[in-house]
Parts: C-alpha cells; structure tokens; sequence
C-alpha cells in the first residue's frame, strides 16, 4: 500500500453532515471547503441540501469541477483582491464577505449583481473568536452600510460558552433590525457533534424563536466536525529511535502530507504486539527536528509498521505539499462496511 494516504468514509461524512441540520435547526448548513477541499468531499456531499463556503478561487474550482450549483456557495473570505472576486464571479460565486468599507467598494465593481454579507467583530463578546469583522460601534455611526448589505455574520472559533455565541447572534438581529435589505444572519463554523446537548437546544430554541419573529434566513458553515472523523491517515513508520527517554516514530507522512496533529487514536496494521505503555513521539522523515505529536501508546511500532491514524479529516490534506519532492497522498472513499476490511 502506497502511503501516506487517506481514507474517505462516505456514509459516515453524509451522517455527520446530516447530524449537523439536525443539531443547528433552523439554520442551512454549508460546509466550510477550507476544513478540507480535497473533492471527493463535495462530490460526496452533493448527494445532499449542503451548502458551500469557500475562501479561495482553488476551492470554488473544485467545486465548480464536482458540479455544485453556484446558487450553493459563497465567499467567507473578507480580504480577497480584485483579480480574485473577478474570478470567483466568472465561476458563478454571487455572495461576497466584507468587513471594511474598502471591500464593500470592491464587490460594487463586480458585474453581476451580488449578495454583500457584512462580517460583524463580536471579540469583545467572545475573547478568543476571530478578530475580523467590522466593530459594532463603527456600523452605528454608518448606518447607511446596512442599507447596502444583504447578510450579517461573525465567526466564532470555539462555542464551549453558548450565551455568548447568543449574544453575538442576538448582535446581529439588533442590526438586521436598521434595514429590510438584510434578509440572512450567518453565524459561522465551529460548531460539534459532540458539545452539550442542552446548550444546543437552548441555541435551537433562540434561533427557532428568531426566524419565527423576523423572517430571517440563518445560516451556520461548520468544517471539522463534519468531515474530521470521517476521513483516516495512513502512513507507514521509516524508523524508531530511543532517545532522551522517549521512543521516536518517524512516519513518511507528516509536513507534506497534514499530519501535524494529534489524531483521534492511532492503530498497527501489521499487528499490534501488546507491551507496557510507551511514550511515542511522532515526527516526519521530511522535518526530522519537528515534533508532529505524541501519545502514550500501548503496542510496539516497529520499522515498516503500517499505522492508520483516526479522525484526521479535518485540517490535514488541506495542508498537504510536496516538500522534499513528496507526492500529494492519495485518497479513497469507502463505506462504512467496507473498512474493517480496507485495514487489514
């Protein structure tokens, strides 16, 4: 088996797409290409009602090459150039993200007409969220901006505390309220499989109970929590070293290949021998000085060992690169029923 290489699930990414309408109802679900814009993905997600959030001409491509209507995607992107909205419009992109008045002019020179969705800065709700997005304050004193914008969003990185992800929300319903131009709340990615269930309903309940009194379209762009565990790593081990008190793995993968994470858990294809707990350390053969990730493991890896490495779909091909002359890995989709027997 040529490695490194990724395993695709199908129906696990289609269920986990599907979880996902049913965790954030009301909202229209998009998938976010830069979680990972390998197209199978797409072309697996096709089968579905999933949108499409794109932040580079590449990703709008692929999707253009799966043949995703362009009514199912838009730009998330707030610093694009000129060049790239031209081209994104001649793909068929018709929304735009903006959160300087610089950006709002650039989209007014395309030639069709667009869908202008203003990115609002939430960080003083929400510390740790992304600092984009255009402050509060500063549309206040510019109300005519929202005369010219279709949408409203912001984007949060973590939604552990969901009363401030509410806050934000309810931030831009207080700023849909200035203009009847506004017709669609995005309320960014992020979002899990696997958070509180009762903090979910809460936000259900408060989403249910906007769309009810307003009319409002609401969407959410999550990424890793639909494809991350639907897709597995495999590479192979080229050597072990004791050093230091640890126990040294240097996988073909790493740098080239995006695995520079730690993966959900990792299995021995060759056969897992059982020994007391190792410490592993994980590095690429391409970047010998830098450390991937470690884990307490308890099997022996070897040289030549085949390891899989769990729920590595997100953030891992789209960092893939060919440093060191590394092809880009492979990828193939399989069934759920079908992997047991794709390991071994």
């Amino acid at each position: 088996m040529n490695t490194p290489s990724y395993l695709l699930i199908e129906d696990r990414l289609i269920h986990n797409y599907q979880s996902m309408c049913i965790r954030m109802e009301p909202c229209k679900v998009a998938y976010s290409m830069k979680a990972n814009p390998c197209p199978q993905i797409p072309a697996v997600l096709s089968k579905t009602q999933a949108w499409f959030e794109v932040s580079s001409i590449a990703e709008a491509e692929t999707l253009q090459a799966c043949g995703i209507a362009p009514d199912r995607m838009y730009c998330g992107l707030v610093a694009t150039s000129q060049a790239e909205l031209t081209k994104l419009e001649t793909i068929g992109c018709r929304a735009f993200t903006f959160d300087t008045f610089r950006q709002a002019e650039k989209i007014k020179y395309l030639r069709y007409p667009s869908n202008k969705i203003l990115r609002v800065r939430v960080n003083d709700l929400v510390v740790d969220s992304i600092g984009f997005g255009m402050p509060y304050d500063t549309i206040l004193q510019n109300p005519d901006i929202l005369k010219e914008t279709d949408g409203l969003s912001f984007h949060i990185s973590d939604h552990t505390d969901m009363n401030k992800t509410i806050a934000a929300v309810d931030r831009l319903v207080t700023l849909a309220e200035f203009s009847p131009s506004v017709t669609f709340l995005n309320i960014g990615g992020s979002y899990s499989l696997s958070g509180n269930d009762e903090d979910y309903r809460i936000l259900r309940t408060h989403l249910k109970d906007i769309q009810q009194h307003t009319g409002l379209d609401i969407i959410c762009e999550p990424g890793s929590a639909i494809v991350d565990t639907s897709m597995y790593a495999l590479t192979r081990c080229v050597m072990v070293c004791e050093q230091e008190g640890f126990t040294d793995v240097f996988i073909d993968g790493g740098i080239p290949s995006g695995m520079m994470r730690k993966p959900g858990r990792i299995m021995n294809l060759t056969g897992e021998t059982a020994v007391r707990r190792h410490f592993y350390r994980f590095f690429d053969t391409t970047s010998m000085k830098k450390l991937l990730f470690q884990m307490h493991l308890a099997f022996r890896i070897q040289e030549d060992d085949l390891l899989c490495l769990t729920d590595y779909g997100a953030y891992s091909y789209c960092y893939s690169n060919i440093f060191h002359s590394r092809p880009l890995p492979t990828i193939s989709v399989i069934k759920e029923e079908a992997l047991i027997e794709q390991l071994v």
